[in-house]
């Protein structure tokens, strides 16, 4: 009864926060509300704050004196902005508020009963709408010292049912190439004095259509934009610009898409003439976790839950796994299902509020269970 007790205080206070969050709905690098009550939350707690990292981020630490890992809880903190009725608008429509607000539940268990060694950081990180904020925390170098790094994200129910959760959300790269493409202009009756740009980018996307790549794992590769300048009808127009949203579920297959995609764009248009300067933008990584921490998160869940779901693909992308690429560090992604409807980015949005203590329940004992791991690996000499 008293641990009921217990969780139906702590449930309470993840749904204030919550509540709190999505009140204050702010885009990317202006998460300055967001950022106050965080930072005055973790203080509340008794932690350690450091704010402004890479701009509106802030981290807690909490010190044992004891050494020990270095462990991380990572939340999202940026709203989505949204153009509707042709007025830009801000909510939060992905669940970052949900993310926050499970974060410092998790750091309330882990102040309350503390474990024996090392350190938790709890990370409130900026940008992830944007794609590059975890890339700008790395280069604040605020989490140099951090060895490991669990995040979490609710899922919709078309993907996961309520109550259930996995330790391995398995989010696929995304790479946008942008190609400019640059011909001669010439008037329409005399097109033979000119190269068409036009017409350039039109055998380049035919080109991409030729190219086949391992069918065993998932990916694509689409043109989503075509401009040409002028809006004449009778001049040949002299630059043209595509865009080509790819998608990989492994990083390898990514870089060996991106090539050969650019080459194609660049030989195509250079058959008829033209010039070419391609640039990658908006890229993001594929899931890489570490086994070991997978396993730990996963028995935190089982324990939590009754059940553990194995690694789910999902086709989407995060910024989070800049962490383990740049930083070596270990990492693990928890998706859980907390009855997301009708989707995540839908101006609808809406979830199961009562999932939120579990989702905290699960990342504090998925840092006490890879603590205990790690006390258990030293004690038998493996490190």
């Amino acid at each position: 009864m008293s641990e009921l007790v217990k969780e139906k205080g702590l449930d309470r206070y993840i749904r204030k926060l919550y509540k709190n969050f999505h009140r204050i709905p702010e885009k990317s690098y202006e998460e300055y509300e967001t950022a106050k009550l965080v930072a005055e939350e973790l203080r509340k707690i008794g932690l350690e704050v450091e704010e402004k990292i890479a701009g509106t981020g802030v981290v807690g630490r909490q010190k044992t004196g004891n050494p020990g890992p270095v462990i991380a809880l990572r939340a999202d903190m940026d709203a989505l902005c949204l153009i509707r009725n042709h007025q830009e608008t801000v909510q939060h429509l992905c669940g970052h508020d949900a993310h926050m607000a499970m974060v410092l539940g998790a750091a309330k268990m882990l102040v309350k009963t503390p474990p024996p060694m090392g350190e938790i950081v709890y990370l409130f990180q900026p940008s992830e709408e944007k794609l590059d904020g975890a890339r700008k925390v790395i280069e604040s170098g605020a989490l140099d010292d951090v060895e490991e790094m669990i995040g979490i994200h609710v899922r919709p129910e078309n993907e996961m049912a309520t109550g259930d959760a996995t330790p391995a959300l398995l989010h696929g790269a995304v790479q946008i190439i942008r190609a400019e493409i640059f011909g001669k202009n010439a008037h329409g009756a005399r097109p033979h004095l000119g190269v068409n740009a036009l017409e350039a980018a039109v055998l380049a996307v035919n080109a991409l259509n030729t190219l086949h790549f391992d069918p065993g794992i998932p990916h694509s590769a689409k043109v989503t934009r075509l401009l040409v300048e002028g809006d004449t009808y009778n001049q040949i127009p002299e630059t043209a610009e595509i865009h080509v949203d790819i998608r990989a579920q492994c990083n390898a297959l990514m870089r060996t898409m991106t090539v050969d995609i650019s080459k194609a764009i660049d030989k195509s248009a250079g058959a008829l003439g033209a010039k070419t300067i391609i640039d990658t933008v908006d890229h993001t990584l594929a899931a890489e976790y570490d086994d070991d921490v997978v396993k730990s998160v996963g028995e935190a869940i089982k324990g939590v839950l009754g059940d553990v779901l194995p690694p789910l693909v999902t086709f989407g992308s995060e910024d989070f796994h800049f962490y383990s690429s740049h930083k070596k560090i270990k990492t693990a992604y928890i998706g859980l299902g907390a009855g997301v409807k009708p989707g995540l980015h839908h101006p609808a949005f809406r979830l199961h509020p009562g999932m939120l203590v579990k989702g905290s329940r699960i990342l504090a004992e998925s840092v006490c269970k890879r603590i205990h791991q790690y006390a258990c690996t030293q004690e038998s000499g493996t490190i």
